[in-house]
């Protein structure tokens, strides 16, 4: 009998957890999507349209022809606001002719619906010294829309932010180094 009561005490402070603890145990490492599967090579098509019109024209022409590989593309997926079920980080890094010179990417972050289509651009593509990594996915804050955390490394600096969402917009936090798993301090 006192087993039993351990078990119902137990349980209780298990459904009394505040949302806030379980939200954050929820990011997990993303799920990701392999260019070969069928799921990959839509969202890979479909980013070679998205690319074409979201990049000023100088940067469209720094990135040519060159082909959006696993080593360019990252894919992930999830369910993010607006209908997106998939997260992109594109990082296309460019030919540099000064050998000093600092490392430049056309680079940014989107999330698309499985078919390869725009749901929302989190981080606008362009040429920068950034490249971009996903690291955690889940809903944090229980809205029903995944939320997720991306570092942006460059030649001198690795910096976290947190991506989630006012209704369809984007709302992304740079984390502190106590917040760099994903985690609030």
């Amino acid at each position: 009998m006192t087993h039993l009561f351990s078990l119902i005490a137990i349980a209780s402070q298990l459904l009394t957890t505040p949302a806030d603890d379980a939200a954050k145990s929820s990011m997990q490492k993303p799920t990701e999507i392999k260019h070969k599967s069928p799921a990959g090579q839509s969202v890979v098509e479909g980013l070679s349209g998205i690319l074409a019109e979201k990049l000023v024209p100088l940067d469209r022409r720094r990135l040519g022809s060159k082909v959006l590989s696993e080593s360019r593309v990252s894919i992930a997926s999830g369910t993010f606001a607006g209908g997106g079920t998939r997260l992109v980080a594109v990082n296309v890094n460019l030919r540099m002719k000064d050998p000093e010179a600092t490392q430049q990417y056309i680079s940014g972050v989107f999330t698309v619906t499985d078919d390869g289509g725009l749901v929302a651009v989190v981080v606008t593509p362009r040429m920068r010294p950034e490249k971009f990594a996903f690291e955690k996915v889940g809903d944090t804050d229980g809205d029903g829309s995944d939320d997720f955390v991306y570092s942006a490394a460059n030649a001198e600096e690795t910096t976290r932010h947190r991506v989630t969402w006012n209704g369809t917009e984007t709302v992304s936090t740079t984390l502190t180094n106590g917040e760099a798993s994903g985690e609030e301090s």
